[in-house]
């Protein structure tokens, strides 16, 4: 089928690819693709929950089939509402990464990249439950699963302090109580149960 080129009407620059590891300093910039992410889906708009490890315990089962979903895959490492591996969402057409005038539907798009559209609305079905839009898998040396799952940011917060769930065989550092992560003014991070972890961007 016939690619149709377009132009895009928004003058942001396409963020950063999802297949770049994550390090400390990269989840700010995460963190705003967050708020991106939160005014351009109104259709699939939420909000991080305010007590975070009481929703944790909440939708632990989500969190998990979200996380082994994620480690099932033989090649995917990003899936969420506006980004599945190198394709963005962008003016309601997927883009290729390095080819942002050529659009792709959404069924085109799931055939590049490998992803059953059963199989892409259950990840869909299950960040819904979670308040979340996108998860990533990152490869760590010396740690065989480690990734992030991508909260909605919370307008009341002003943008401070962006959570992200994150699994990891080793927690992440600076590992701090909940609260002092939350206020810390670089990125830190808090533990939620054995495995599981919540990070907060700051800008």
């Amino acid at each position: 089928m016939a690619r149709v080129p377009f132009r895009s009407s928004r003058t942001e620059s396409r963020p950063a690819s999802s297949l770049q590891r994550i390090g400390g300093s990269s989840l700010v910039a995460l963190g705003t693709i967050a708020a991106l992410g939160y005014f351009f889906l109104p259709v699939f708009r939420s909000e991080s929950p305010a007590d975070l490890p009481a929703h944790f315990r909440a939708h632990r089962a989500d969190f998990n089939a979200l996380r082994d979903r994620l480690a099932a895959e033989p090649s995917l490492e990003a899936v969420g509402v506006d980004n599945v591996e190198d394709f963005w969402l962008f003016d309601g057409h997927w883009t290729a990464s390095g080819n942002r005038f050529l659009a792709y539907t959404r069924s085109e798009m799931l055939e590049a990249v490998g992803l059953a559209p059963a199989r892409y609305q259950a990840y869909l079905d299950l960040l819904g439950k979670v308040h979340a839009y996108r998860v990533v898998r990152q490869s760590a040396r010396g740690v065989p699963l480690r990734g992030s799952i991508f909260l909605f940011p919370r307008p009341s917060d002003g943008g401070r302090g962006d959570p992200v769930m994150i699994f990891s065989e080793r927690a992440p550092e600076p590992l701090l109580p909940l609260e002092r992560a939350r206020r810390a003014r670089q990125t830190a991070y808090a533990r939620l149960d054995d495995g599981w972890y919540v990070g907060f961007s700051h800008r």
